[in-house]
């Protein structure tokens, strides 16, 4: 979810997606976008390198970074660790 200027309000990951489900079986499919998401994911500068990336990701505990234009803060795009292969990227 991202407000205008496409700044960052939340993600859905698979992950939010497998505990809602566990947790809220009858009520799954009614859930909204808001309910689902993780608010205020991690971010970091589209120009960042992917080592910088992987960093943050170990610290952090996560998989997944979105991407901001540095002048900005607007959503370009995003970042996710799959196993052991480096970052893959995808823009917006």
């Amino acid at each position: 979810m991202a407000d205008p200027p496409a700044r960052i309000r939340g993600i859905i990951t698979d992950g939010d997606l497998r505990r809602a489900l566990q947790t809220s079986r009858e009520g799954f499919f009614v859930l909204n976008a808001r309910e689902l998401m993780t608010p205020d994911p991690m971010t970091i500068r589209v120009e960042s390198s992917v080592s910088a990336a992987l960093e943050i990701m170990a610290l952090h505990h996560v998989t997944l970074l979105v991407f901001v234009d540095g002048e900005r803060g607007a959503a370009c795009g995003y970042g996710a660790k799959v196993g052991a292969a480096p970052v893959q990227r995808a823009f917006l």
